[in-house]
């Protein structure tokens, strides 16, 4: 004989908040730039939906372009690929395991160069800027959003749901 029971509003609720709960603790990456100066985050974003982003400015000699993909893998940031106009001062002659020559850039790809210790100076002149993402990337620009000459770090960072919530109540 099978017997019926019928499920409780409690237990749903009981069930949800159990896999909330749980959820909470699962650890994610964020890509976090911190002004060196002052050591705040000025800008935190989760990287679970594209693990991209890609830091623009003007070459100091050349004045052209130059963009650099990174990716964020397993709490690491890797340069991917470099793209720029012309070469110059700084400009490698060869990276990578892929050159091409399309739309007036050179690009490199190929490289998956794990980078340690990821730091610019932000400047206007320079006029640097961070798109997160590759399929829509969301721009960020970093010289209107900070002094010029300020020193800026990328960082891939790991957290939690929950240790976010609990940061922002302290702060």
């Amino acid at each position: 004989m099978l017997l019926s029971r019928r499920i409780k509003p409690t237990h749903i609720l009981s069930v949800c908040f159990i896999i909330i709960l749980v959820a909470s603790f699962v650890p994610f990456t964020t890509l976090r730039i911190v002004n060196l100066k002052t050591d705040e985050v000025i800008i935190e974003k989760s990287m679970l939906q594209d693990n991209h982003f890609t830091v623009r400015w003007i070459h100091s000699v050349e004045l052209t372009p130059w963009e650099e993909l990174f990716q964020v893998i397993d709490g690491h940031i890797y340069l991917e690929e470099t793209r720029f106009q012309s070469f110059g001062a700084g400009v490698p002659d060869a990276i990578g395991t892929q050159s091409e020559t399309a739309d007036g850039y050179v690009t490199y790809s190929g490289i998956h160069q794990e980078m340690p210790s990821l730091i610019y100076g932000v400047s206007p002149i320079a006029q640097h800027e961070l798109l997160i993402g590759k399929a829509q990337p969301k721009t960020y620009v970093l010289y209107e959003l900070l002094p010029a000459d300020t020193p800026v770090s990328f960082e891939a960072h790991t957290t939690s749901l929950f240790s976010r919530m609990l940061q922002h109540l302290l702060h």
